[in-house]
């Protein structure tokens, strides 16, 4: 399913996959809207629907995106990756409580 957010005022729309257990950007993406941003490294690999295998550039922390006039702060994976230009791995209800004051 994909679901419209805006990523620093850039509307985009992101793939939804509650099952995938992390928040992916295209190196692309990251490169445009997140510019000079310092990336975490990481050797974390992705696998894509065509088979592909990328290895993650970074992750890029805390990145402020509305999703459903909710905005959340989440971590991203940056792969070099064509396919998609955002997947969101969270259920969307987890999402939306991530930011609520305990």
């Amino acid at each position: 399913a994909t679901i419209p957010c805006s990523l620093r005022g850039t509307v985009v729309e992101a793939l939804h996959n509650p099952t995938v257990d992390t928040n992916i950007m295209s190196e692309f993406l990251a490169e445009t809207l997140l510019g000079k941003m310092p990336l975490v490294s990481t050797n974390k690999l992705f696998k894509s629907p065509s088979g592909l295998v990328f290895g993650c550039c970074g992750i890029a922390r805390e990145v402020p995106i509305k999703i459903d006039k909710i905005e959340v702060s989440i971590d991203f994976h940056i792969y070099a990756i064509l396919e998609f230009d955002i997947l969101i791995g969270y259920p969307l209800e987890n999402l939306s409580k991530k930011n609520l004051p305990m």
